[in-house]
């Protein structure tokens, strides 16, 4: 067996593209549970495990240092990586904005960048016309292409398309790539083997990421609001409204026939902590700033910030015209900008922190307790000395969680009966309240879920 194949066949697969890039041979598809995996790993050779994000021996550690440690006053935190400047702020176009995720600075910088000349591309995640898939990697050539996939999805996505695209595109020699952390590494470690490609990216640009989702996220919001899985045609993950704070935002859905949008926290599913439909890459993934991005976005969930429901960006920057550029912004005007620290950066993604640092370590210790392989990373298993009995019960519940629920909403869909899946969800979900000791609001908030449900799906029948 190769390292592909003990990758796949453990569940730790991700589903970038990158070996499919470098080896026309591997078939990178969705899976039952609407993941994208390697099918056919027994194909793959040792220069494929040199692109892989999860069994490349070169980590963030050892790109980022070759890319950034010699920047002029630099700095380094072993959570967050190389930083030049650290950033709070948003968009002063108030349509601009609202239309964004967060502050609306990705979109902003990338348009700067096309305005300026300095790119012909951007490689970002976009809406598709495919029956199978809501989204995928797209390569926008146009400010209004730019424009139009802005804007995050919680949804499974590969690259190999685009990338090969890019490449063999004559007309387009500057690029930038946008996405999540492991993405960026995929894309470094491919660059490091293609000169072609590397001789394109001009700029990464990530994106913090709590993890992924499966497609069966989607489904779940959409079948919660009452359209069925197969009839969910369009899904906008973050659709702004008047909510008070920014962390609570509209997931708005549609089918053919029904246009609906509920609040984050009025479907079942919505919390991060969770982790339903997660990929078990993710639980084993310890980047969440995106180390080797030459800046990077995320959402400025601390103090006043939250407090504005418009949104606003967290920042790392690390390349220093990119952070000019930004600098340029603040000072015409166009943008709002303030000077955050470290323990900014990382309150805004805590909780992440904290499950891919001693939490990893758990997961990490467990496994070698039981002899499993696992992918190597940075993280001491030390860490998990120092965590609690109930502490590592929540980090080890919810590996569990995640994998139960793709097992049980393929069940579901099968039955065609969504409140299938909220009963094999009820026992894990209570024990997870129960660790958290909120057992009795979760309780009454799972009933909540199942009774919006129902009424959502019967005012679809009555139509």
């Amino acid at each position: 067996m190769n390292e592909m194949e003990k990758l796949v066949d453990n569940g730790f697969c991700i589903g970038c593209g990158a070996c499919g890039v470098i080896n026309d041979k591997l078939i990178v598809s969705t899976n039952e549970s609407g993941m994208y995996q390697l099918s056919n790993p027994k194909e793959a050779t040792s220069l494929d495990y040199k692109v892989c994000p999860f069994l490349s021996e070169v980590n963030e550690n050892v790109i980022s240092s070759k890319l950034f440690s010699s920047i002029p006053e630099i700095k380094f935190d072993e959570n967050i990586g190389y930083y030049s400047g650290l950033y709070a702020g948003h968009v002063k176009n108030d349509d601009m904005r609202l239309k964004s995720s967060s502050g609306g600075l990705t979109t902003w910088l990338l348009e700067e960048l096309f305005n300026r000349g300095d790119i012909d591309a951007v490689v970002h995640v976009g809406s598709k016309s495919s029956s199978e898939n809501l989204f995928g990697f797209r390569v926008s050539r146009s400010l209004s292409e730019i424009k139009k996939n802005a804007k995050s999805r919680y949804y499974p996505v590969e690259f190999k398309e685009a990338i090969q695209e890019i490449k063999n595109d004559l007309n387009l020699s500057r690029i930038v790539f946008v996405g999540i952390p492991c993405h960026l590494k995929a894309i470094r470690l491919l660059c490091n083997q293609d000169r072609l490609l590397s001789s394109k990216v001009s700029y990464l640009i990530g994106i913090f990421c709590g993890h992924m989702k499966s497609r069966a996220f989607a489904e779940l919001v959409g079948w919660q609001q009452g359209i069925r899985p197969h009839e969910l045609n369009q899904i906008d993950f973050r659709y702004k409204g008047q909510t008070g704070r920014a962390g609570r935002y509209f997931l708005s859905v549609k089918s053919a026939s029904v246009e609906s949008k509920t609040i984050n926290s009025k479907l079942f599913g919505t919390d991060w902590g969770l982790g339903l439909f997660k990929p078990k890459a993710c639980d084993w993934c310890d980047d969440v700033g995106g180390e080797v991005g030459d800046i990077v976005f995320g959402d400025a969930w601390i103090e006043h910030y939250d407090e504005d429901e418009k949104g606003n960006n967290i920042v790392i920057a690390r390349n220093l015209y990119l952070e000019s550029i930004l600098k340029e912004g603040f000072s015409s005007g166009e943008i709002s900008l303030d000077e955050v620290t470290v323990d900014d950066v990382i309150k805004s993604q805590s909780a992440t922190f904290r499950h891919r640092r001693e939490g990893l370590a758990v997961r990490i210790q467990n496994k070698n307790d039981n002899n499993e392989w696992h992918p190597q990373k940075r993280v001491d298993v030390s860490l998990a000395k120092n965590v609690s009995k109930k502490r590592r019960s929540v980090y080890l519940l919810r590996e569990k969680i995640s994998k139960k629920s793709h097992d049980y909403f393929i069940t579901a869909k099968s039955k065609d009966n969504l409140y299938i899946f909220f009963l094999m969800m009820l026992p894990s979900y209570l024990k997870y309240c129960h660790v958290n000791n909120s057992l009795l609001k979760g309780t009454a908030k799972f009933i909540y879920f199942l009774i919006k449900a129902a009424a959502s799906n019967f005012k679809k029948v009555l139509k």
